[in-house]
């Protein structure tokens, strides 16, 4: 099963969905923010974020990440974390994915509204 860079916080502890996005990018995708880089929030207009369920308290918060660097230092993975990145998957490719069932249900939903921003904006 694929799925989109996504992580916890906790704002009792100092977190934010920022800060968040900015640690999962280089844990789990050894990534960081560069000089040019754009963390663009998908839903402004959703205080809180997106419910998981409706049963849960959990909420995501979607970010784009544009012209993001290699992380040479990257944060460690917590210890039952088995990720395998992929690199430069093409907008197809990522369609592909979530019309075949391969990526898990948050990450369809934010990586169709990550596409989405993209065509909005003639990225794609």
């Amino acid at each position: 099963m694929n799925g989109l860079v996504a992580g916890m916080f906790e704002v009792k502890h100092g977190g934010s969905p920022e800060k968040a996005a900015i640690w999962e990018l280089s844990e789990e995708a050894n990534l960081k923010l560069g000089e040019k880089t754009q963390l663009i929030p998908l839903a402004p207009e959703t205080a809180g974020g997106f419910s998981q369920d409706k049963y849960s308290s959990a909420h995501f918060q979607p970010f784009l990440a544009l012209d993001c660097e290699a992380d040479e230092r990257p944060r460690q993975r917590d210890r039952e974390e088995d990720i395998t990145v992929h690199r430069n998957v093409s907008p197809e490719d990522l369609t592909t994915m979530i019309k075949t069932g391969k990526m898990n249900v948050p990450s369809t939903a934010f990586a169709l509204m990550g596409l989405h921003w993209l065509e909005k904006n003639d990225f794609i």
